[in-house]
């Protein structure tokens, strides 16, 4: 039986990659949903269908293919009650209308005026968010407790509850995963290994010009450290080696070919 995964962890640490590189090893349909905008909305009850219903679509319309697919929920701790109660609707009610559908449940979906029956019987929902602070929960109780050690290993649903989730849907939520923040390290490795590094599509990028874009090992360590200092993970790169090479992006095609080699006081000029 399929078991829901909750991941707590800080902006831009994979949360949504690992989720959809799930999917694509495992060979299903993969939607990513913004939770934050379902509690903008008056009627949640139809906005937690129009999940099943971009399910319906990447799935080419196929109930059978959607209803193996992969749900991730992003943002889910925007809607704890506490935060968003002041809002038409209340967080509560957001949360009400996901248990529902992550349930497990037959459910009708409208496409147009044909109307489509669906289980989400066997669709993994994976919800992630930062949970900001949870850890300072978790700390209070252990240490009421008696408790010592990572305040990851001690995480029960009993502390989200605290947080502002709904107990009964966090119990859909059997698996709890907790991310780090990504380290220097890790920003480095992903500059240089990752495929869907922006450092290889802007190498490629330039190779297209005859230009041989090379950064030396401290120019790539100080971007990551930048990175690491404004605390958005592996999506900040991509914002600090395009300051980096904006300028050269117009500069040099077209006027400049050879090795174009990008060095650590290089990138300390270019982002001041």
């Amino acid at each position: 039986p399929k078991a829901n995964i909750l991941i707590i962890g800080p902006t831009g640490c994979g949360k949504t990659y690992t989720s959809e590189t799930a999917s694509q090893l495992v060979g299903v349909s993969f939607v990513h949903e913004d939770i934050t905008k379902f509690s903008e909305v008056g009627y949640v009850g139809q906005n937690a269908s129009d999940i099943l219903v971009d399910l319906l679509l990447v799935s080419g319309g196929n109930p059978h293919v959607a209803q193996m697919g992969i749900v991730y929920l992003d943002e889910i701790d925007k809607i704890a009650t506490e935060i968003i109660a002041y809002k038409d609707v209340s967080g509560k009610g957001v949360q009400k209308g996901l248990l529902h559908m992550v349930d497990g449940t037959e459910n009708t979906v409208h496409i147009g005026k044909e109307r489509i029956s669906l289980s989400t019987k066997h669709v993994l929902f994976i919800a992630g968010g930062a949970f900001e602070n949870l850890d300072d929960i978790v700390k209070k109780r252990m240490a009421g407790q008696g408790l010592k050690g990572h305040w990851q290993d001690y995480l029960i649903t009993d502390d989200l509850v605290a947080f502002g989730m709904e107990r009964q849907l966090m119990g859909r939520f059997p698996v709890k995963v907790v991310y780090d923040q990504l380290t220097k390290q890790d920003l480095k490795d992903i500059l240089i290994k990752s495929e869907g590094s922006a450092l290889l599509s802007y190498i490629n990028d330039f190779k297209a010009w005859g230009i041989d874009l090379v950064f030396t090992n401290s120019a790539l360590a100080e971007i990551a450290r930048r990175a690491e200092k404004e605390g958005t993970g592996a999506r900040g790169l991509i914002n600090i080696i395009h300051r980096v090479l904006l300028e050269d992006m117009y500069r040099l095609p077209g006027s400049y070919t050879g090795e174009f080699v990008v060095n650590q006081n290089y990138v300390e000029e270019r982002l001041g």
